[in-house]
């Protein structure tokens, strides 16, 4: 599998990846490294090494935003459709690869003499498990770009280490306490995070609006302009 250029398109241009991934080659925001050398992630990622200064710029859009491109460079070709990284728009139409400038391509010969149609299909599978997970994901699906989206969607795509795979099932999550929705916002540039959750009305002796107010001077937000949160 690889990408192959379309006539008369010998580069691929890529477009905003600093914003959808976080990085791009040749490409720094700064002449300053941004992220600090001694910076371990949380979670599983951090107890197994013991630095990881790339994981400061990942953040819950970029892994989306990696993803998108991933998905859409498979299924458009390298565009701009549905957050895909390239530059140049098209009608975005599953398998319309006409006026894209390159897209992903993969062939395994057939010998219909010897080989069915669901044994080929199970051959490509094998073959792109190999190719992209070096034979490691335990999943497939007979469609090619179906089968694509899914090994790239599978947490061994993302790594290099070796996955011991167990036979038995993982048990069923068993809820203790009520769920509540999480909201995530990420802005980029300036933030008045004061402004972000203002107090409103406060059940102790201390006025905690007033005191917001008197921080934030003339960029405090009046209490009749404020949305109440409820729960």
């Amino acid at each position: 599998m690889e990408l192959k250029q379309a006539e008369g398109q010998p580069i691929a241009h890529l477009n905003d990846m600093n914003t959808k991934i976080g990085m791009m080659a040749h490409s720094f925001t700064t002449v300053f490294f941004p992220s600090l050398p001694e910076y371990t992630p949380h979670g599983r990622a951090g107890d197994a090494t013991p630095a990881s200064p790339e994981s400061q710029i990942m953040d819950v859009p970029k892994t989306v935003g990696l993803l998108n491109g991933i998905f859409s460079l498979i299924k458009y070709g390298l565009s701009n459709c549905n957050g895909g990284f390239g530059s140049n728009w098209k009608s975005c139409n599953k398998g319309d690869l006409d006026v894209t400038n390159s897209y992903l391509s993969f062939s395994r010969p057939l010998n219909s003499i010897t080989t069915t149609q669901d044994d080929h299909a199970d051959a490509v599978i094998g073959e792109l498990s190999t190719l992209l997970t070096s034979g490691r994901p335990s999943c497939g699906d007979s469609a090619l770009r179906l089968a694509q989206q899914l090994i790239a969607s599978s947490p061994e795509f993302h790594t290099t280490n070796t996955v011991i795979s167990e036979a038995s099932l993982r048990p069923l999550y068993q809820q203790a306490l009520p769920t509540r929705p999480l909201s995530m916002s990420c802005f980029a540039g300036g933030c008045v995070s004061y402004n972000m959750l203002v107090p409103h009305t406060c059940t102790g002796t201390k006025d905690m609006h007033a005191e917001y107010t008197r921080v934030c001077e003339e960029t405090a937000i009046k209490k009749e302009g404020l949305s109440v949160l409820e729960g």
